[in-house]
């Protein structure tokens, strides 16, 4: 087993989104995604089929993690953004997997003026695509969550109102 670390402690500087690595390279890809085509990107293209998602509740979620965070976690709010801390990349080349933990602080904007700022960490475990998903021959093949999601209920709660 041939294990590799990368770590960043943020802000990120811009230079940090042009590294080479696979799995940031992957990654990039995905933010942008997620945060400027959420509605209109392929969720194959990132959730393998069989991912499952383990909630801050210890509560798993099978499948369709794509529409479960824009209907479930993030629905509601006008604008969601996000501000990265810090990322580690660790790589097991024997196992063709890749984690990426990353803290980060996420805005939840109920309006044009009001937010909610939430912090939150994620371990994200990258494995070998399905064939003919992915990218980079990459998806998401399992999630885990590390926020206190009362702030999040709470945020959704008054947005619903």
């Amino acid at each position: 087993m041939s294990a590799t670390s990368l770590a960043f402690q943020g802000p990120l500087p811009p230079s940090f989104w042009v590294h080479e690595h696979v799995a940031l390279r992957f990654y990039r890809t995905y933010l942008k995604d997620f945060g400027e085509n959420y509605r209109t990107a392929q969720p194959e293209v990132y959730y393998a089929k069989d991912c499952t998602m383990i909630m801050p509740d210890g509560s798993v979620v099978n499948g369709g993690i794509w529409e479960y965070v824009g209907r479930e976690l993030y629905g509601g709010f006008r604008k969601v953004t996000r501000e990265m801390l810090g990322l580690i990349v660790v790589s097991d080349e024997g196992a063709g997997t890749h984690d990426i933990h990353i803290n980060l602080i996420t805005s939840l904007h109920k309006s044009e003026h009001d937010k909610v700022d939430l912090p939150q960490a994620f371990t994200y475990t990258l494995g070998k695509a399905d064939e003919g998903q992915g990218t980079l021959g990459l998806q998401f093949r399992k999630l885990r969550c590390y926020y206190d999601w009362s702030i999040l209920k709470q945020a959704k709660a008054q947005v619903q109102t």
